[in-house]
């Protein structure tokens, strides 16, 4: 009883606070459910051998020299990408400050902005290399973002340069995102030596539903009645 009590209290504060959202990185995601959190935002963890790695290159891949211009680059693709995405964290100025100190040239992550045939950036993705043991090193992608397919499948197509160097490519992407279209299906799909692992990213629960309402995106015209009903 204490707990509950504790989170109602905790509840009706966010909600004087003006806060309608609330979000957990939990321990155990069964636990909270009690108190009204669920799954809000899911990814999918892709492992693919290099080698399978199956696509046409388009534009280029650039790495990312510290320019402002390329820092302006950068931004205009994560606004594009950001848009459409659950539970983004937005940059402010500060956020892009720190962004850049951990991802300046040389710094441990190598990171490359993809200019499609227009010379206009699409794309950006940003790798550091991982121990595999005897084998050859993986490759875990820090932070993918593009503004459409094409500028996806131009950033992995960055790995086909590293074929002879290491063995998998490691990112995690949105679950809506299917790039098995990348992958060479020889030996059939699903096969052991490639992997599509789904996450949750934390759980959320509502604290102020009218207000959610108030900026949620209705598609479609006319009404609807809602019952709801909060135990906490």
């Amino acid at each position: 009883g204490a707990m509950k009590e504790i989170y109602r209290k905790c509840f009706q504060k966010m909600q004087k606070n003006g806060q309608y959202l609330s979000h957990l990185y939990p321990f155990e995601e069964n636990y909270y459910r009690r108190y009204g959190y669920d799954v809000s935002c899911q990814g999918a963890k892709w492992e693919i051998p290099v080698e399978k790695l199956s696509m046409k290159k388009s534009g280029k891949n650039v790495y990312y020299d510290g320019s402002e211009e390329m820092k302006q680059d950068i931004k205009n693709v994560f606004d594009i990408f950001s848009k459409d995405k659950n539970m983004m964290i937005l940059f402010d100025e500060n956020a892009w400050e720190k962004f850049f100190e951990e991802h300046a040239p040389f710094s441990g992550l190598n990171s490359y902005v993809h200019y499609n045939d227009a010379e206009e950036p699409d794309g950006f993705m940003s790798y550091s290399p991982k121990d595999n043991g005897d084998l050859p090193q993986n490759m875990v992608v820090d932070r993918i973002w593009y503004k459409n397919i094409a500028g996806l499948k131009g950033s992995l197509s960055y790995f086909l340069t590293q074929k002879p160097y290491c063995d998998k490519l490691i990112v995690d992407l949105p679950c809506g995102v299917d790039i098995s279209a990348f992958i060479n299906s020889t030996g059939g799909w699903g096969k052991r030596d490639c992997q599509r692992i789904v996450k949750n990213y934390g759980l959320s629960r509502v604290i102020d539903v009218e207000k959610i309402l108030e900026i949620a995106k209705i598609q479609g015209d006319g009404c609807v009645t809602i019952k709801i009903k909060d135990d906490q």
